[in-house]
């Protein structure tokens, strides 16, 4: 029994050890002293007008891993990560010197200064021997000068953010040294130089380093794997090289705002992942390639807004969310393919909102996309995390021509419309009304005729339209929705009704009812009862005539029914 009961004495005892040394493991360990005196002396150069680093104190108990900002390895105690970022436009942002002392942080990977102000200071180059760094975000901390070559030294960047800042000079050949970059954002700088040269260097680096040293690099990612390229509101200049096409696993190119000139590249349809295209610029030439629709299978926001783009709109051109051409030369008549967009023809979901579209490499695409500029309801917006659910057509101020087709109207997830300044002309297509999710409708300076169609009173997410300058004629249908848009978007035509001045009573005008619409398609209504009355001839005197012929059968027929009637009759009585 003594056996017993010590045998498990010594297991319960043995159990307890083995917890007490677990509990003891997942104690997380303090930061590193050196690491906290490097923080302490980077902290004295930096102004903090809101005293955010109060928690950074020298006193022996104070663990630097529990400061503001700072993220440890809980394994090791090594600071893995700084985020000393601020608020846009926050005036108690930080700023003052960026000490060297930083470089004792040998395990940093991360470090985020976004959004501070340190008026005008180049990036220092000790940067560059921040050698475990994978992640450097910049952007609009009100940093100037020339980007300092040392940041080729980088090697283990994924993640070089850039944008927003005072940057300028030519974008430095070395940054194609970086083999590991995914995303690069350099937007809205005041960079120059040949354009179609730093992407020429951007693609032609890595073929070589693909070709010449395979088995040393068959683990990099280099820029044949770059995901996001931004280089937007830069004084880029030239051509859009071929070689671009060498980036096959691009998902986001960004170069509006450039000088960019010449045509699209053929070789960028090797660009098959790529899902935005933001090419907005004035000097863009050529046709709208048919490749585009045919190729970018993925491609979901197009816009080439603003360029000299000539020729009709190809059929190709399917599977879009947003679809910007607007101020080009595009002529030619509008489509009849646009059951093709699936995007702006289906609901995603029973609600009928579009589902936003999944990025590869999320949170680098996501955060890159979660911004962007469109013009809807007659005004420049910025879209933020609602992007992916937004359906909008824009092919304004072009020299389209013709009628504004019927399959239009099977568009019923599309909110915004814009095909303003063109010379479109005949009817509003009387089933407009069914693209009931439109919140923005511009259909102005054409040439459209006849009255405005009835079936726009249904259209209650409408919040902005303008048929004005136009030859629409009539009375404006009533609902709540149309009598509480602005007048101006009805002006320049010979309407009446509110929400304009002008009395329809006058005049005696009848207003447009939805069965009158139904007048648009007498033709195909008095086929239609043409047709039943000659079926019903062929299937009565078909039966009739046969049995009138066949006098056997007539008498048979006949004792049926008279059967069938003393049955009646016996039933009834």
């Amino acid at each position: 029994m003594r056996a017993v009961l010590l045998l498990r004495f010594l297991t319960f005892a043995t159990i307890a050890s083995s917890i007490g040394s677990c509990i003891g493991n997942l104690v997380v360990p303090a930061c590193r002293e050196s690491e906290k005196q490097a923080l302490l002396i980077f902290k004295q150069d930096l102004t903090d007008p809101s005293n955010r680093l109060s928690t950074w104190v020298s006193e022996e108990d104070s663990d630097c891993c529990r400061w503001a900002g700072v993220v440890c390895d809980n394994s090791t105690g090594h600071i893995h990560e700084l985020h000393l970022d601020s608020d846009w436009g926050d005036s108690n942002a930080f700023g003052g010197k960026l000490n060297p002392s930083l470089l004792n942080l040998t395990h940093l990977t991360r470090l985020n200064l976004r959004y501070n102000d340190f008026q005008g200071t180049q990036i220092p180059s000790f940067f560059g021997s921040l050698e475990s760094l994978t992640h450097l975000d910049l952007s609009q901390a009100s940093f100037g000068g020339m980007i300092p070559e040392s940041l080729s030294g980088l090697n283990y960047l994924e993640s070089l953010i850039l944008m927003g800042n005072d940057f300028g000079g030519e974008v430095p050949e070395s940054l194609g040294n970086l083999c590991n970059l995914i995303e690069l954002d350099l937007s809205v700088n005041n960079f120059n130089g040949n354009g179609s040269e730093f992407l020429e260097r951007l693609a032609a680096y890595t073929k070589a380093i693909r070709l010449l040293k395979p088995i040393q690099y068959r683990n990099f990612r280099n820029w044949e794997e770059l995901v996001v390229l931004e280089l937007e509101n830069n004084n880029l200049s030239g051509n859009i090289p071929s070689s671009i096409g060498n980036l096959v696993w691009l998902r986001l190119l960004n170069l509006w705002n450039n000088n960019l000139s010449g045509e699209l590249p053929l070789s960028m349809q090797n660009c098959s992942d790529l899902i935005v295209a933001d090419l907005r610029g004035k000097s863009l030439v050529g046709s709208l390639p048919s490749w585009i629709g045919k190729c970018l299978l993925k491609l979901k926001i197009l816009n080439l807004r603003l360029n000299n783009l000539r020729g009709a709109i190809p059929d190709e051109l399917c599977n879009l969310q947003i679809l910007d051409l607007a101020h080009n030369n595009i002529s030619g008549t509008l489509p009849r393919c646009f059951n093709n967009f699936s995007a702006m023809v289906d609901s995603s979901d029973l609600n009928g909102v579009v589902v936003p579209f999944e990025f590869a490499y999320g949170s680098v695409l996501q955060r890159n996309i979660d911004i962007m500029f469109l013009v809807t309801k007659g005004r420049e917006a910025e879209y933020g995390n609602i992007l992916g659910l937004l359906t909008s057509m824009d092919l304004s101020a072009n020299t389209i021509s013709g009628e504004i087709p019927e399959e239009i109207t099977s568009l019923i997830s599309l909110q915004n419309l814009n095909v303003s300044g063109n010379l479109l002309t005949g009817r509003i297509p009387s089933k407009i009304g069914y693209m009931g999710r439109l919140e923005s409708l511009d259909l102005s300076m054409n040439k459209l005729s006849g009255e405005i169609p009835a079936s726009m009173t249904r259209m209650t997410f409408l919040s902005h339209l303008n048929l004005s300058h136009n030859n629409l004629t009539g009375r404006i249908p009533e609902s709540t929705q149309l009598q509480s848009l602005d007048q101006s978007g009805f002006l320049g035509n010979e309407l009446c009704g509110a929400p304009l001045i002008k009395n329809c009573s006058a005049s005696n005008v009848i207003p447009p009812t939805l069965e009158q619409e139904r007048g648009y398609d007498l033709l195909e209504d008095k086929w239609f009862y043409l047709s039943l009355g000659l079926g019903f001839l062929v299937g009565f005197w078909g039966i009739f005539g046969s049995l009138l012929v066949n006098l056997p059968w007539s008498s048979i027929f006949a004792r049926l029914l008279n059967s069938i009637v003393i049955k009646l009759h016996a039933v009834i009585v």
